[in-house]
């Protein structure tokens, strides 16, 4: 089955987003060529359009073809939220990553993380619903 999967580069930010039939596998060939320890943060079942559509939610954060600079764990909490949804059988679509990818923009231009979100207004965060936030 193949899937989408996210390592991370222990002591970095850095995170691949990449796609494969066996991520533990394609760890183990990543590793081979990478001075840094890497981990396989985690997978879900999915497919390469799920890939390109991470790939371009987060394209301004990109380092190297599949790697991305996630200093804030953007990257690292949106894929956690769609391997949870992908484990309850929700199916997930490009549209979802890019509409996803965009709310969490918005806020870690605003200094925020991803569980600092007003889910009643998800692309406001509650700070600037309450009045009492401004960005830098």
């Amino acid at each position: 089955m193949e899937s989408v999967y996210l390592i991370s580069e222990i002591g970095s930010d850095r995170v691949k987003i990449g796609y494969a039939k066996n991520p533990r596998a394609r760890l183990h060939t990543l590793q081979t060529g990478n001075p840094r320890k890497l981990c396989l943060s985690m997978s879900f079942a999915s497919g390469r359009d799920i890939e390109r559509a991470l790939h371009e939610a987060f394209k301004a954060s990109t380092v190297g073809l599949e790697w991305f600079d996630d200093p804030h764990g953007t990257i690292y909490r949106l894929f956690e939220t769609f391997a949870e949804a992908a484990a309850w059988g929700d199916e997930i679509t490009p549209a979802d990553i890019a509409l996803e990818a965009s709310w969490a923009t918005k806020m870690e231009a605003y200094g925020l993380a991803t569980g600092d979100w007003n889910l009643e207004a998800p692309d406001v965060p509650t700070e600037v619903l309450a009045g009492g936030y401004s960005p830098a």
